[in-house]
């Protein structure tokens, strides 16, 4: 179930317009820039639009637990989601929950091995295919 309660009004909308509809599979988008310029809420945003669209996404934190992540998705939810009604609020946000992955990397490091095994791993035993990779 598609739950884009804002559909054309949603704020990367001009971004999927300059990448000709967004990254397709196999491509790659790298997003650099100074600390505290917004870098990961704007990768959050990303995943919060497929997983409304009921696309999974597979979130690889290396420099913070999944608890934070998390909490970083409820807070850009909540001011998303706040027009909807409860039972509507609450069934997206579930739906967030069933479509997303969140794989804590502390130590801060990964290498493409490790994130291949660990793609191939959440396929061959959950059935959960990314559809984005959010590191």
């Amino acid at each position: 179930m598609n739950i884009l309660p804002f559909g054309e009004r949603f704020p990367l909308r001009a971004l999927n317009t300059v990448l000709g509809g967004g990254l397709r599979p196999p491509e790659v988008g790298l997003i650099a820039g100074r600390p505290g310029v917004g870098k990961s809420t704007l990768l959050i945003q990303l995943a919060v639009e497929r997983l409304l669209k009921t696309e999974a996404v597979l979130h690889v934190a290396l420099r913070y637990h999944a608890t934070h992540v998390r909490d970083q998705y409820e807070s850009l939810l909540e001011g998303l989601l706040a027009s909807m009604r409860p039972l509507e609020r609450a069934e997206a946000m579930l739906q967030v929950e069933r479509y997303r992955v969140i794989h804590p990397r502390p130590q801060g490091q990964l290498d493409v091995t490790h994130l291949a095994t660990l793609v191939k791993t959440l396929q061959e035993f959950t059935e959960f295919s990314p559809r984005l990779v959010v590191i």
